[in-house]
């Protein structure tokens, strides 16, 4: 997961903005539809290029642990033990209608998110305010957007990598992947700090499972009728 931090270079979004724009669209969720007005007057997270381990507060750590859960939940559909659902995630690829990045990157909130982050570029870099402050922001906005978008796929791709790994370490199956609990604890200049942990008894309910369906593969093949003995 380190390596998640390195290569990236300031164009129109540095990586200590990127993560406040995961902040704020972690506040922006949890205050529902009002959620602009609701923290219109609200203090919100921001990360410090010069001072990220000590400006990543809850909101930013919550707000990266929401991707890591989306890549995890990818994971647990295309290995879900019904068919159906494992069908369903195979049409989506296949018909180019899967690409998680983008609609997280469609959703309003994470665009008013970047919006705010980049008023406060612009003032701080440019010193802009008001209505040439918003203009250049709007320029900036599809720039940083795809960034994001860039960076979303990424965290994606990335922590999908790290469970199939450490799943293969701990000598779990794909089933099992419905028995982990991933979290992201903290974050640093050097990257998330994960933390990885297993329900051996989801791990114990599948092997009883498998157990079950192997014994009924194995009466089928062998042909036995209780009725001829």
């Amino acid at each position: 997961m380190r390596a998640i931090w390195n290569g990236r270079t300031p164009d129109a979004l540095n990586m200590a903005e990127m993560l406040t724009v995961l902040a704020i669209y972690h506040v922006y969720e949890q205050e529902g539809d009002d959620y602009l007005e609701v923290t219109q007057n609200r203090r919100m997270p921001w990360v410090l290029t010069r001072d990220i381990r000590g400006t990543v507060t809850r909101d930013v750590v919550s707000g990266f642990d929401r991707l890591f859960q989306e890549s995890v939940a990818l994971l647990q559909e295309a290995w879900n033990a019904d068919e159906e659902v494992r069908s369903g995630m195979k049409a989506r690829i296949e018909s180019g209608e899967f690409n998680p990045a983008l609609n997280f990157m469609k959703n309003p909130k994470m665009k008013n998110a970047v919006g705010m982050v980049l008023l406060r570029q612009v003032e701080i870099r440019d010193g802009l305010v008001g209505p040439e402050a918003f203009t250049k922001a709007v320029e900036k906005m599809d720039g940083a957007l795809k960034e994001m978008e860039d960076f979303v796929n990424e965290v994606l791709s990335t922590a999908g990598v790290f469970v199939v790994q450490e799943m293969q370490r701990h000598s779990l199956r794909p089933v099992d992947v419905n028995a982990l609990d991933v979290r992201i604890r903290a974050i640093d200049e050097n990257g998330p700090l994960v933390e990885f942990n297993i329900d051996e008894a989801t791990v114990f309910s599948n092997d009883q499972k498998e157990a079950a369906e192997s014994d009924e593969k194995e009466q089928g093949t062998n042909g036995f009728n209780p009725m001829y003995g």
